[in-house]
């Protein structure tokens, strides 16, 4: 596999884009015409110069370290992915931005939680990222910047299907959501969790379910119990992503074994999908105590394929990310918001959904023996909805509330309400000592 770094040039014409894939010419003179679909078809034309070709040595899976040759000119740069077999390698884009919180403040304008930010084009840099891997903030792009250390550093790091931008004469003007970015106190704090080589494959563990784990253990007597609330999509709005934090967990517990609990967003798509993000709390079912999860069931399948897993990262929340592609593609990430790594998988779907129409705070809680000392609570946030048309819009605006439609139970809990940021917080309960 090789990496090229190129600087594209983009034509005063501009584009507005959920997704830009590049790809290198051998002639700087030919131009490339990308039609992008939002709502209209517009067309682009880009002159890609391509500066300097490199070759690396391969680490771990895809990782690959990038130049260290500073890039002449200016244009918005692209670190591209370029795989030398036959085999072709599903990715998506990340948008790399590094500037001073003085910068920061003298470029952007927020309204309603989304900041509106005007950069020179160089200081737009678009890495492409494979699918099933862990992706951290390169520190090439971050030395590059050559900011000072005596001031804190702003960031933006996300896949460029989460937000939208427009070429402005020499300018990128961009919007993205004012909590997609992150602030480091000194240059230093921030080449602390950057990383030369910042790209590499991850191992998927396969969630085992309790009622697998019980099983297998001759265990008979387990009991589920599961309480949900559901939130549908608003008519006029077609939701295609969801974002949200699962916050870590609080446990007691004294005398229960071989319980699990799980605490989940489930998501159901208009084609029979549900994804579901799931934050685990059991003895016995996982190696350890706390787990992270992503999985699918695909197409009313009574199976479920194992997306992404993390174990527990010692972080006060573990953020989600969930977009639908044009086309069959499902992409879901995690994101640790301590160290700014990304965890990301996708998924083809053969008949794939176009929308999301319904979403389902829930707790389930797995039981074989009873001792009223197990309590186990979290929170879950939704925090945005990518929409087709809209770009990201709050939850309170896309979604409603069902109350008829939710389901109790007893030693399970989940209250939900919309937030002060117009998204939706759930508090769930599961254990014992829950009534």
């Amino acid at each position: 596999m090789w990496i090229g770094f190129q600087s594209a040039r983009l034509s005063k014409r501009g584009f507005s884009s959920g997704v830009a894939y590049v790809s290198a010419m051998r002639n700087p003179s030919n131009e490339v015409k990308m039609n992008l679909i939002k709502n209209k078809i517009v067309h682009v034309e880009l002159l890609l110069l391509i500066f300097v070709v490199f070759s690396f040595t391969m680490i771990s899976g895809v990782g690959a370290t990038m130049p260290n040759d500073d890039i002449v000119g200016d244009g918005i740069n692209v670190l591209t992915i370029q795989n030398d077999s036959e085999q072709k390698l599903l990715s998506t884009n990340f948008i790399c931005i590094v500037l001073t919180e003085k910068q920061y403040n003298a470029a952007t304008t927020p309204k309603d939680g989304i900041v509106r930010l005007v950069i020179p084009q160089d200081k737009f840099v678009i890495v492409q990222v494979p699918s099933k891997s862990e992706v951290s903030i390169p520190s090439d792009i971050v030395n590059r910047s050559k900011l000072p250390n005596n001031e804190k550093i702003i960031v933006l790091w996300i896949p460029l299907p989460l937000i939208s931008y427009n070429v402005v004469e020499e300018d990128v003007v961009l919007s993205a959501p004012e909590n997609f970015f992150n602030t480091y106190e000194s240059l230093s704090d921030l080449l602390q969790v950057a990383k030369k080589d910042y790209m590499n494959n991850i191992e998927i563990d396969q969630f085992i379910p309790a009622e697998t784990y019980f099983k297998e253990k001759n265990l008979r007597s387990w009991i589920r119990y599961e309480e949900r609330r559901v939130y549908n999509e608003n008519t006029g709005y077609q939701i295609n992503g969801l974002t949200g934090k699962l916050y870590d967990a609080t446990y007691s517990n004294q005398g229960n074994s071989n319980f699990a609990s799980y605490h989940e967003i489930e998501i159901y798509l208009n084609n029979n999908d549900c994804i579901e993000f799931i934050s685990e709390i059991s003895d016995g079912v996982t190696q350890s105590l706390q787990a992270y999860w992503v999985i699918i069931y695909d197409n009313l399948s009574p199976s479920y394929i194992t997306l992404l897993s993390r174990k527990y990262d010692n972080v006060p929340y573990m953020e989600y990310y969930l977009y639908l592609e044009s086309g069959r593609t499902y992409w879901v990430h995690f994101k640790n918001p301590i160290t700014n790594t990304w965890y990301t998988q996708s998924y083809i779907d053969s008949t794939p959904s176009t929308s999301i129409h319904q979403i389902m705070p829930s707790s389930e809680l797995y039981l074989t023996y009873y001792s009223p000392s197990l309590l186990i609570q979290n929170s879950i946030v939704e925090d945005w909805t990518r929409t087709v048309s809209n770009g990201l819009i709050k939850p309170q605006t896309t979604l409603y509330e069902m109350t008829y439609a939710a389901s109790y139970d007893q030693y399970v809990s989940v209250s939900s309400n919309w937030n002060t940021d117009n998204g939706i917080t759930s508090q769930h309960s599961g254990g014992t000592s829950v009534s």
